[in-house]
């Protein structure tokens, strides 16, 4: 059965005001004081024996009972919507994380680590690179950008979170998460990660 989700927060923070404002009615009626002349309530005399153990305990019994009625009632009612709700946030979760992996791919000119600059967009790319290693160090040569709308057809997510945080050593892929001396933390890496996901082509 799907049902939909409720607006959970603005329910909890009016519940939450509701009872705030009864507690403070309740401690400005207290502090009035009542009629001039009046007792205190803490030494007013009390109700008797027979009233206590009469229509005073008909009345706490009533007021529990409803009370776990509600309380039975909320709780079914918050167990019944609590998958729904997690659905919708687990999705909003997952849709800020893509936004913020769009934003690290970006270009330079973007304000992003220029992912989409070496690797056309997602689609592949071209990017001039100065060997560092072996005989032909130091010479340039144009260094072909694999694609990066289908990397999860040829490595594993964890394969490929690796390649981001450590980089590929001799050639243009730098070490972009902190643990391989980059400057982005686990959870960057991971909204990286997520816009490829996004971003990635079907099968066909």
């Amino acid at each position: 059965m799907v049902v939909a989700a409720l607006p959970v927060r603005p329910v909890a923070v009016g519940i939450v005001l509701v009872g705030f404002f009864v507690w403070v009615a309740y401690l400005l009626r207290l502090g009035a004081g009542g009629a001039p002349g009046t007792l205190p309530a803490n030494i007013k005399p009390y109700l008797t024996d027979e009233e206590l153990e009469g229509r005073k305990v008909v009345q706490t019994g009533v007021v529990g009972l409803l009370t776990a009625v509600a309380l039975a009632v909320g709780l079914s009612a918050y167990w019944l919507f609590l998958p729904s709700v997690q659905a919708d946030w687990g999705e909003r979760f997952q849709k800020e994380s893509v936004a913020r992996g769009a934003r690290l791919f970006a270009t330079t000119a973007q304000g992003g680590l220029n992912c989409a600059g070496c690797h056309g967009g997602g689609k592949g790319g071209r990017n001039d690179f100065v060997i560092t290693v072996g005989p032909d160090k130091g010479k340039k040569v144009p260094w072909e950008c694999p694609s990066l709308d289908d990397v999860y057809y040829r490595f594993t997510r964890e394969e490929v979170k690796r390649i981001v945080t450590y980089g590929r050593p001799g050639s243009p892929r730098p070490a972009w998460g902190l643990k391989g001396g980059g400057g982005q933390t686990d959870q960057e890496i991971g909204d990286i990660l997520d816009y490829f996901m996004f971003i990635e082509i079907t099968p066909d």
